[in-house]
């Protein structure tokens, strides 16, 4: 990475100031203690919207980044990963074409998986943080024509309520949305209610 930084930026005063932003950008997460963001993407094929998303990623700076819809492209997520270095990267394939998800997490952040949801198609599950400030970040991608993972969501739950689920999951319903309510929209809302 740092070979090709040298050779590929055309002075030396241009590699000095990229480096400057990411130290400063590492800095000022190392000092974020009571707030956190966390940037939500559904971004329908990385490979094709990989600089928008990156120039979106470069210019918010968020500790936290969850995509949906990657489309299972390895090539975007190594690429994405070489780009992001400073970040640790978690990625899975979908059940369709249209699924596969991604989450980045600034390497300041303890983070790791959560044991017993690390090989589940379309679904993210970390433990972020550490002692009394762990939390569990969930994203999930659901098809349309599939029901959304709410038996493995309680089974999260029960670990630790300190949850955030993000994703996309298919699910139309007047509560949150204009578009006509389907039954993924209605059962989600239910399963929220009953919280």
């Amino acid at each position: 990475m740092i070979f090709e930084e040298w050779t590929n930026t055309p002075t030396l005063n241009l590699l000095l100031d990229k480096w400057s932003n990411y130290r400063n950008k590492t800095l000022s997460m190392l000092n974020r203690k009571d707030n956190i963001s966390i940037l939500l993407v559904n971004v329908s094929s990385l490979n094709r919207y990989m600089v928008e998303i990156f120039n979106l990623i470069n210019s918010t700076s968020p500790p936290i980044i969850t995509i949906n819809g990657t489309h299972h492209d390895e090539e975007s997520i190594k690429q994405f990963t070489k780009h992001f270095f400073n970040y640790n990267i978690f990625s899975i394939n979908g059940t369709n074409l249209f699924g596969g998800v991604l989450v980045a997490v600034h390497k300041s952040i303890h983070t790791q998986r959560i044991v017993g949801f690390d090989n589940i198609p379309n679904l993210i599950a970390l433990e972020i943080g550490v002692d009394n400030n762990k939390f569990q970040l969930v994203t999930c991608y659901s098809p349309p024509h599939e029901q959304v993972p709410f038996k493995i969501f309680d089974r999260i739950l029960q670990i630790n309520e300190n949850t955030i689920i993000t994703g996309d999951f298919n699910a139309k319903h007047n509560y949150w949305s204009r578009s006509i309510e389907n039954p993924i929209g209605k059962t989600l809302f239910y399963w929220l209610s009953s919280l």
